[in-house]
């Protein structure tokens, strides 16, 4: 982490082995209510104005191999009794090109801008790589399309100069040729 993030041990957060259950819901004795665990696989996102409540303790999944354990992070809340609740990508208009499965740094980035009041679009277009936004994507594509169209015309415009010149070059050999 000190590599892509300077200084990240004096943010508020613990590292621990215990269970996210056994540190929030009895270490500290919050109630359910009061935790969130963050899942792509939630049916339900999060409000738009997360920082209202900061008593709430949003815990994110980091278990994403989905070929050997789907929704295995939304299955373990959902059986402790915890809330599940997924990022407002969709909600924001934002269409990824694959599934939205982030990286936890990036979800804790966008949940860092959220919580300080920066509205979701804006977090999300801030942390979120472009190469996995659809738009982004279809922009690429639409840049290397009209790159093509370009460098087909300019081929084009060069082959009928060439034409143009191989025709002078004619004539003037024809004209020279007479005189001679």
């Amino acid at each position: 982490m000190d590599e892509f993030y300077h200084g990240w041990t004096n943010w508020d957060c613990n590292i621990s082995e215990k269970s996210y259950r056994d540190i929030f819901l009895k270490d500290l004795g919050l109630p359910l209510d009061k935790v969130v665990y963050l899942t792509a696989d939630a049916e339900d996102s999060l409000p738009s104005d997360i920082q209202s409540d900061s008593s709430i303790v949003y815990v994110i999944g980091g278990i994403v191999d989905h070929n050997h354990y789907p929704k295995l992070c939304y299955n373990l809340a959902k059986t402790a009794g915890i809330r599940v609740a997924k990022l407002p990508i969709a909600e924001t208009g934002i269409r990824l090109s694959q599934r939205a499965v982030l990286a936890v740094n990036h979800v804790f980035e966008i949940m860092l801008y959220a919580s300080v009041g920066t509205s979701w679009k804006d977090s999300l277009h801030k942390v979120i790589p472009p190469r996995k936004m659809i738009q982004y994507n279809n922009e690429i594509s639409s840049r290397k399309a009209r790159r093509k169209l370009k460098l087909s015309r300019a081929l084009d415009h060069n082959a009928q100069d060439i034409k143009k010149e191989e025709e002078i070059s004619n004539q003037t050999n024809d004209s020279v040729d007479k005189i001679f």
